[in-house]
């Protein structure tokens, strides 16, 4: 029992900040509303460019969550100076999937927990 409360204590919190080009952004986690859960509204992120915030599911597993933390990260960086999200429009239709987005966040997810290593040596370079 003792074990589990000293782990309890020291694992990682989820973030609730992150800097995107120099400008700090928000995350929130939100759970489903009975009237998302009635309209089938099955995603479990979004971008809000223009207050700099991105909501995350909170339901979901861990490894899913930081999947969806890097996509709507990755959303993020491709909103204008006027709060326009751009999407991925060089490869996806306007609305709907935007599978270069999936795509980046993905490799991004796999590419920090292959290498902590390098990781480590990427926040040593500011």
């Amino acid at each position: 029992m003792l074990g589990a409360a000293i782990l309890g204590a020291t694992a990682p919190r989820k973030p609730i900040k992150f800097k995107v080009k120099g400008q700090e952004w928000s995350i929130i986690y939100f759970r489903p509303t009975p009237m998302m859960q009635a309209m089938g509204a099955g995603f479990v992120g979004v971008t809000e460019c223009h207050e700099r915030f991105i909501g995350v599911l909170d339901t979901q597993e861990p490894k899913e969550m930081a999947d969806t933390i890097l996509h709507e990260a990755a959303h993020a960086y491709v909103c204008d100076s006027e709060g326009k999200l751009h999407n991925d429009s060089y490869n996806s239709p306007p609305e709907g999937d935007h599978p270069g987005i999936e795509v980046i966040a993905e490799q991004e997810l796999q590419l920090i927990q292959e290498n902590p290593e390098l990781m480590r040596w990427i926040e040593r370079q500011r």
